[in-house]
């Protein structure tokens, strides 16, 4: 919500049509296993970001 909020505001104003929940929500499943990967000793988060990644980027296709 937020990066959606600061694209719109930066002049993105086709942001307004992307849903990135209804990708989690579609892929949450994965969401789930990024999430719980990203919880180690080293605290490296890279599972769950790259999975944020691909879910805005499936969000963004989809529109297209």
């Amino acid at each position: 919500m937020l990066m959606n909020n600061y694209l719109i505001n930066n002049g993105y104003e086709n942001m307004k049509a992307v849903s990135v929940t209804k990708e989690i929500d579609r892929t949450r499943k994965q969401y789930d296993v990024a999430f719980v990967s990203s919880e180690n000793r080293y605290a490296d988060c890279t599972p769950f970001l790259l999975y944020g990644l691909e879910v805005v980027y499936a969000a963004i296709v989809s529109v297209i």
